[in-house]
């Protein structure tokens, strides 16, 4: 056995152990010389740096990779400069962050509006997996998932040896990276694939050929997509405004039904999900209720995440769901 004596990158609490330094380094450093810092209850890994001047510079972290947004270039410099004076740190490109684009532009009419895209992921992972799905799907899918279907462990092999023999033939194919390639999207700038991926997540260890099929076919519907994404408008909605359903349609391995939702600020999604519902729904209405409830908690979140960045403004009245 060794014993080490620093964190080694790749470590499973690595990121752990960074983060616990990294934010214990950030509160107390700008709390001094005329600084003021907080990291938000509603998000720890944002943090609101008040400058000498009393202007607002908000933080977040990655892990390792940060970003600083302000109103003045100079106060995000000067934060740089504290940060370069404990750790070695490289400035970057502001329009990308983690493989996600960021472009502000000017629309026809003189409107502002903010794009997010994901160019160079996109096109490289269906460079990767293109040829799979030439060879197995025929002509370029319209639709994020094939319409009406589900997976479930319930058709899974019940023979053991059978069921291990399938999963290692796709496992081999890709199906765990093409998994985690549509999940990554679905996360960031294609909301239309969380209901694939939350599908495609339940076989993830296990896949099988309809699995495998159906994560092709979210590859061939990315296709061509490198600049689709996620457009906030200067003219959009001030106020939050979130949208829910549910289905009754369960699985069989556990009779769970699928639900999401999504809000919207500013014209573009900021926060959505699909997934399974934690208990079973024995109606229609109680299966939406259920939804509801998911759905009011992330409203909570958003409007205290809000209120905590000082957008007091956007989150007055009650949020309309």
């Amino acid at each position: 056995f060794a014993v080490l004596n620093k964190v080694l990158y790749g470590v499973p609490n690595a990121s752990r152990k960074f983060g616990q330094h990294l934010r214990k380094w950030i509160l107390e450093v700008f709390n001094l010389k005329g600084y003021e810092a907080k990291s938000t209850r509603a998000e720890p890994c944002l943090y609101i740096i008040t400058h000498p001047s009393k202007r607002i510079v908000y933080l977040s972290i990655f892990t390792d990779d940060c970003q600083c947004v302000g109103a003045n270039v100079n106060d995000l410099k000067e934060v740089c400069e504290i940060f370069k004076s404990k750790f070695e740190i490289k400035i970057c490109d502001s329009q990308e962050l983690l493989g996600v684009r960021r472009e502000i532009k000017k629309s026809e009419n003189g409107e502002s509006y903010l794009v997010m895209t994901q160019p160079g992921f996109i096109e490289s992972t269906c460079k990767e997996f293109m040829p799979l799905v030439n060879e197995m799907i025929r002509g370029t899918k319209l639709t994020p998932y094939p319409p009406g279907e589900i997976l479930t462990r319930s058709e899974i092999n019940p023979d053991p040896e059978k069921a291990k023999r399938e999963h290692g033939i796709f496992v081999k194919k890709g199906s765990m990276s093409m998994t985690g390639c549509i999940l990554w999207a679905a996360r960031n700038t294609m909301p239309e694939l969380s209901y694939g991926a939350s599908q495609l997540c339940r076989m993830m260890s296990t896949p099988t050929e309809k699995s495998y099929l159906h994560a092709l076919h979210m590859i061939s519907y990315m296709s061509g997509k490198e600049t689709r994404g996620i457009k906030f408008r200067e003219g959009g909605n001030d106020q939050l405004i979130g949208h829910f359903d549910s289905s009754l349609k369960a699985d069989p391995a556990d009779s769970k039904c699928q639900y999401g939702y999504v809000f919207y600020f500013k014209g573009g999604p900021i926060a959505w999900a699909s997934r399974k519902h934690d208990h079973v729904a024995l109606s229609t209405s109680q299966a939406e209720y259920q939804a509801l409830a998911h759905t009011t908690r992330t409203a909570v979140w958003l409007r205290s995440l809000f209120k905590e960045m000082g957008l007091h403004s956007h989150v007055e009245g009650p949020t309309i769901l």
